[in-house]
């Protein structure tokens, strides 16, 4: 198939090129950063322009696209609380204004979309699709969520939809994985690890049972095999990624130093605004699909992402 991937120079995004190229598609790429490490000589053609941009949306008609994969957003808790209309008006404004003007082309295709679980706040248990509140916790999640409700209108007008709610993506695949810049928690771990930079564990006295934060980690590859299987078998609907096994902060830096034999030294900060104290996923509605998580498990996603770091 024809694909465009936005986001495509992201962490995920990366990724799902890679995996999209290696399963024999043409993937047009769309973001806005102009360098990216390593060889990214499998894209047919990259634009480095807004996904909403007039030269994309001529991408996607004269290419005949036939799935966008809408990944491309700001993503980082922190600059969500300090700038939240970047937010609004990046993921929220632009989407809408992407869905508006493939509405106008009539164009027909598959849109399969990133937003995340930030979109159930904290629920404080395993969490369903169908949670009857949905209430985010930080404007990255509202904005998000308005996305959400924005493309589960497209419908109407002929395009078939695909929404994912990521939960903790980590890990890397070979090349690619994370920016040793990035303030994900592996990520900041690698760095302690290498010596470059302290780790800081931001609250130690949630109620949880090590006082740390408790998240659903889901391997980087197996979120970009769900979106491939979601085009392949033209899979609509809402659904988690995540795995149903809850880590907390501390015990991700234990497994970490377990399994790449390091020694991680971290200290102890200040609650961030926004961050819920428990959340994990109930998997099995995509699961019942016919999706099996292949590469989720702990000891996998840090010593990929070790290994990954130590090769850049």
């Amino acid at each position: 198939m024809n694909v465009l991937v936005t986001g495509s120079h992201g962490y995920i995004g990366s990724v799902l090129c890679k995996t999209l190229t290696e399963a024999g598609h043409t993937v047009y790429a769309c973001d806005i950063k102009q360098h990216l490490g390593g060889d990214f000589d499998y894209l047919h053609v990259v634009h480095h322009k807004s996904f909403d941009d007039d030269e994309v949306l001529n991408a996607i008609t004269d290419n005949e696209i036939d799935v966008i994969f809408h990944l491309a957003a700001s993503s980082l808790l922190g600059p969500s609380a300090t700038d939240p209309l970047l937010y609004y008006y990046n993921n929220t404004a632009r989407t809408i204004n992407l869905l508006n003007r493939l509405r106008n082309r009539n164009w027909k295709g598959h849109i399969i979309f990133s937003s995340t679980a930030a979109v159930y706040g904290d629920q404080g248990s395993i969490v369903t699709e169908n949670a009857s509140i949905l209430q985010p916790c930080n404007h990255y999640g509202h904005s998000k969520l308005m996305c959400e409700q924005a493309i589960n209108v497209t419908h109407m007008y002929g395009i078939k939809t695909t929404t994912f709610r990521y939960f903790n993506v980590a890990g890397a695949y070979d090349d690619r994985g994370q920016d040793a810049g990035e303030p994900h928690i592996i990520t900041q771990i690698c760095n302690a690890a290498a010596g470059k930079a302290p780790l800081t564990v931001f609250g130690i006295d949630y109620k949880t049972k090590d006082g740390t934060c408790i998240r659903d980690y889901v391997h980087v590859r197996d979120v970009c095999r769900a979106q491939i299987h979601a085009m392949d078998n033209k899979v609509e609907g809402i659904y988690n990624l995540g795995t149903q096994d809850g880590t907390s902060v501390l015990e991700i830096i234990n497994a970490f130093q377990d399994v790449n034999k390091v020694k991680v030294e971290f200290q102890s900060g200040m609650k961030r605004t926004g961050d819920p104290a428990y959340l994990v996923a109930a998997p099995w509605k995509f699961m019942d699909t016919g999706f099996e998580y292949k590469h989720s498990t702990i000891e996998e996603i840090v010593k990929s992402a070790w290994s990954y770091y130590n090769g850049i």
